[in-house]
């Protein structure tokens, strides 16, 4: 059985938007110029921060053709994969394909863009800003192990930035050993970077499924909490990402196996997680996965958790 890569990796159960569709511009194998220690990405070698990925639109759009159902169900789109969307050289194109294809169907949906924040000068090149309805930046900018690394030039890029209404910045919250990620003192620093931003809106959130650097674990609601009310302190307009989903409706998915693999290859997935988004077939699917040994499992948090491998 051959497994393929796609742009297309399923219907996945977010914390912060509910239920989305992910489609990744970039595809495996990464090549993404950061190396976050909290990315659910397979570590891998730092590439250089050329702007040389191209999508085939023609292939794109027979993708968009075979899962618009999906699509049209769902109505929120997720640009985000194995690395940072503003590296394909023609996301332009690609995003107005996109708005184009929900247009002619009808779908009055949302498109949301996740970045690193190293490109973000991409959207201004690319006259790409209008097009997407909300770009969360992960902060802070994390190269190595120091997570203030790269302040002074994401704060550079979020300013310069001419849709600040449509920019959310995301605050990951962790632990590692008994230490807490961002402590009170960090959390000030965070807070002071962020208003020089001119960036209002911020999106709390902790690990719901394994990073790589296994290291690093979820926080308690708790401290969840103590984080948005001092955020909101400093003037800010947070949310927080503990959304609780039923089970999905049902959806006819397209080529249910290449899907599911697609997913986990990107975002591990848990039982629960499978039988909500993809019901009995999926579990029997992702187990076939593993039989294959393009998958495997690992219990994280008390929970079995299945990962794609390339």
């Amino acid at each position: 059985m051959r497994f393929f890569t796609s742009f297309f990796y399923g219907i996945h159960p977010s914390k912060c938007y509910g239920y989305i569709v992910n489609i990744d511009p970039l595809l495996p194998p990464g090549r993404c110029a950061l190396n976050c220690p909290y990315c659910p990405l397979p570590i891998r070698e730092i590439v250089g921060k050329g702007y040389g990925v191209r999508v085939n639109i023609d292939h794109f759009k027979s993708v968009l053709e075979k899962h618009g159902d999906v699509l049209a169900e769902v109505k929120r789109i997720r640009i985000w994969g194995f690395g940072d969307p503003f590296l394909v050289e023609n996301l332009g194109e690609l995003l107005m394909v996109l708005r184009e294809y929900m247009r002619s169907r009808g779908v009055d949906g949302s498109l949301i863009l996740h970045s690193s924040g190293l490109a973000l000068h991409r959207a201004v090149e690319m006259n790409t800003a209008e097009l997407i309805d909300e770009v969360g930046v992960a902060f802070p900018w994390c190269i190595g192990e120091y997570p203030l690394h790269g302040f002074g030039g994401l704060i550079n890029l979020l300013q310069s930035f001419p849709e600040k209404d449509r920019l959310v910045i995301e605050v990951l919250a962790y632990r590692r050993n008994s230490e807490i990620y961002p402590d009170p003192l960090m959390l000030r620093e965070l807070s002071s970077c962020i208003k020089k931003t001119g960036v209002s809106r911020i999106r709390v959130k902790t690990f719901s499924r394994p990073p790589f650097n296994e290291e690093l674990k979820p926080v308690s609601r708790r401290v969840l909490n103590d984080i948005v009310r001092r955020l909101e302190e400093d003037g800010f307009d947070v949310s927080t990402c503990n959304m609780d989903l039923p089970p999905l409706k049902s959806i006819k998915i397209s080529g249910l196996l290449e899907v599911i693999y697609n997913h986990i290859l990107r975002l591990p997935l848990s039982t629960r997680d499978i039988l909500q988004v993809y019901g009995e077939n999926g579990l029997i699917a992702v187990k076939n996965i593993v039989d294959e040994q393009k998958a495997v499992t690992s219990v994280w948090e008390n929970t079995l958790f299945y990962r794609g491998i390339l």
